[in-house]
């Protein structure tokens, strides 16, 4: 039976675009950035743990000084608030209260990161 090291997609790639223009006398910038993970497979006799492919898209506005003194940026990562399962252990989790050991029936999965949304400031003194 042939069977994959791992559960790593196949192809990833990720894709960034800048456009940069002066406002105010100020530098000024818009990026994007696009993320893209191609299916992955788990357990090859389980085809429901495979992970289906996802993108990711994250933008960046931002302002800064002239001579770089500060910069002040807005940022929206996961803007489409994608919600995927982005691993699925091939076996049920384990744990251990006051010293006894069990296993679950259970499997835990990991996600993508929730849309985040925030603001970084920074001065060079």
């Amino acid at each position: 039976m042939k069977q994959r090291s791992n559960t790593a997609p196949l192809f990833t790639g990720t894709f960034n675009a800048e456009y940069s223009f002066q406002m105010g006398g100020l530098d000024s910038y818009i990026r994007g950035q696009l993320t893209y993970f191609g299916d992955s497979q788990n357990d090859p006799s389980n085809p429901l743990d495979d992970v289906d492919a996802y993108n990711l898209i994250n933008l960046y506005a931002g302002i800064s000084s002239e001579d770089g003194r500060w910069n002040a940026m807005l940022y929206v990562k996961n803007i489409a608030d994608v919600d995927e399962v982005t691993e699925r252990p091939a076996t049920p989790s384990s744990f251990s209260v006051d010293g006894v050991s069990t296993v679950s029936t259970y499997r835990g999965v990991a996600l993508t990161d929730p849309r985040e949304i925030g603001v970084n400031l920074r001065y060079n003194f």
